[in-house]
C-alpha cells in the first residue's frame, strides 16, 4: 500500500515537473541590468549565450512585464527543484 501511494505521489511530481517545463520555455530568461546612458537610466535584458552575455534594450512599456516574468521564473525554477528533489526521494524509497 505504501508503494502505491509512493508511485502515485511519483507520477504527480512528473507532471508537475512537466507542467513547469511547459510553462517556463514562455518566460525570460536572464536578468534586467540598469545603465545610465547620457544621464538617463536604460534598462537591457541579459542573458548568457554560450560564453558571450549578450543584452536587448528593455522599452519602458516592457519594464514592469519582464520583471514579473523573470520573477515568476524563478519561483517556477525553485518548484523545478523540489519537484526533482522528491522524485529523487522516491526513487530511492521505491527501490527494493
Amino acid at each position: 500500500m505504501l508503494q502505491d501511494v509512493l508511485r502515485e505521489e511519483r507520477e504527480r511530481a512528473e507532471r508537475m515537473q512537466a507542467a513547469l517545463a511547459r510553462e517556463l520555455e514562455k518566460l525570460p530568461r536572464g536578468y534586467i541590468s540598469r545603465k545610465m546612458i547620457r544621464g538617463k537610466p536604460a534598462f537591457y535584458l541579459q542573458r548568457r549565450e554560450g560564453d558571450k552575455v549578450v543584452g536587448r534594450y528593455i522599452p519602458k512599456e516592457e519594464l514592469e512585464g519582464l520583471r514579473q516574468g523573470i520573477a515568476r521564473r524563478k519561483q517556477l525554477l525553485a518548484m523545478d527543484r523540489e519537484a526533482k528533489e522528491t522524485l529523487r526521494r522516491i526513487g530511492r524509497a521505491l527501490k527494493p
